[in-house]
């Protein structure tokens, strides 16, 4: 009888597990990717990563060549220092800020259009910096009808998942609880289900590190797509609640796994 009620209780119980691993990755999307103004409050962190801007510059360079004609080689050198001081404008932020927003409603569902910048708030500020060293190349630009699509925010509509995550984060939730309980129950070894429940709190925790750690800054810079420099500095700078879910999860786990250990 102790053997069947174990058997039973390690089944619920690995149910209840994927429930709650459902529940926290919908929790940890919807407050990263799916929470209103996630994006844009990481705007500054996010445009002054090196590796954000150069792919930015490379897109104004090669939108300028589009609209003014070809532009002499050492024209693109003096465009991306110029942009270096531009980025650092508060105007630059604001555009950016604005561009990343709409990507996240683009993003919820809320935006389906292209994402671009340009016009005079963005050749304004360009040509000034330009003026003291190609006065040429200044007055064109100031003069060009610009317009930028913004590297890393083409991003697809994830309308309806947005507005499935709540319910299946609560139903989840409420699976594991109710699975776990029903395992403590009929476990004739309780201390057993808390042990894996912390050894799965742990490992989940190093999943999470993996997502929002290791990924963001070691693999994906590595694959050489054009889109994943932004994605790694986005997923860094939006892991805020998955390191602290993380931390959560490694302590409870840790100490699940001691308690049920010494007892």
């Amino acid at each position: 009888m102790k053997i069947a009620r174990s058997a039973l209780a390690k089944v619920i119980l690995s149910v209840g597990l994927i429930f709650g691993y459902v529940a926290v990755t919908s929790y940890l999307v919807s407050q990263s990717l799916f929470r209103q103004g996630r994006l844009a409050n990481a705007a500054h962190k996010i445009i002054s990563n090196p590796i954000v801007q150069n792919d930015i510059s490379n897109a104004i360079t090669s939108s300028i060549s589009s609209s003014i004609g070809n532009i002499p080689a050492n024209a693109g050198t003096e465009i991306n220092v110029a942009l270096r001081s531009v980025f650092a404008t508060q105007g630059m932020q604001n555009i950016f800020t604005n561009a990343l927003s709409l990507a996240q409603a683009r993003l919820m569902g809320q935006n389906v259009g292209t994402i671009t910048i340009g016009g005079p708030s963005l050749t304004t500020p360009l040509s000034q910096a330009l003026q003291p060293v190609d006065p040429g190349l200044a007055n064109s630009i100031k003069n060009a009808p610009l317009q930028v699509n913004i590297p890393g925010t083409s991003v697809p509509n994830l309308g309806t998942m947005n507005r499935a995550l709540p319910r299946v984060e609560r139903d989840a939730a409420e699976g594991a609880l109710i699975c776990i309980a029903l395992a403590l129950l009929i476990s004739p070894k309780r201390f057993h289900i808390l042990r894996r429940i912390g050894f799965a709190a742990i490992g989940f925790s190093f999943l999470n590190a993996f997502f929002f750690w290791l990924l963001p800054t070691y693999i994906l810079p590595l694959t050489g797509y054009s889109w994943t420099p932004v994605a790694s500095v986005v997923l860094s700078a939006l892991g805020g609640p998955a390191i602290a879910t993380m931390i959560i999860l490694l302590i409870a786990g840790i100490g699940l796994v001691i308690v049920s250990t010494v007892l």
